[in-house]
């Protein structure tokens, strides 16, 4: 996903962090 400012990236990183187990699902498939 493009973010076109930092902070919008920033944010998206944040709520990634806030919620990790709402992303589980995904980082799993991305990493195997």
């Amino acid at each position: 996903q493009y973010f076109e400012t930092f902070a919008e990236f920033k944010a998206a990183c944040e709520e990634f962090f806030r919620n990790p187990s709402k992303y589980q699902r995904e980082l799993r498939s991305l990493l195997t």
